[in-house]
């Protein structure tokens, strides 16, 4: 797979409803950046709440850019605010509450899936 220049604006990028309330707008995806990773905004609904989950090959991480979310990883509650960053390795559940406030955060999950 061969990459390509991707520039986007503020509110450019395909946008996907994602289960359990919010929505992704599609920053860079896997045959834009040659499968080496996928980038998006998600736009949390108050009270989301993903499903425990593990990205096999990849890391998660997670810039937040406002609002604030719980990370569940590893047993434990962390919260996370505006500025903040996460990085959860690949084989590792993971749930994402996001129901402290309205906010928003960039997530790159599993390369190759986008």
């Amino acid at each position: 797979m061969s990459t390509s220049t991707t520039v986007r604006e503020t509110d450019e990028g395909e946008r996907r409803w994602f289960c359990g309330g919010g929505l992704h707008v599609w920053k860079a995806t896997a045959a834009e950046t040659g499968g080496a990773f996928i980038l998006f905004e998600d736009r949390l609904d108050r009270g989301k709440v993903t499903p425990l989950h593990v990205h096999p090959d990849a890391d998660e991480t997670f810039c937040m850019l406002e609002g604030d979310i719980r990370l569940h990883v590893d047993g434990h509650e962390r919260p996370l605010g505006a500025g903040g960053v996460a990085v959860i390795p690949p084989r590792r559940p993971a749930r994402v509450h996001g129901d402290r406030h309205d906010g928003e955060d960039v997530v790159p999950p599993d390369a190759g899936h986008g």
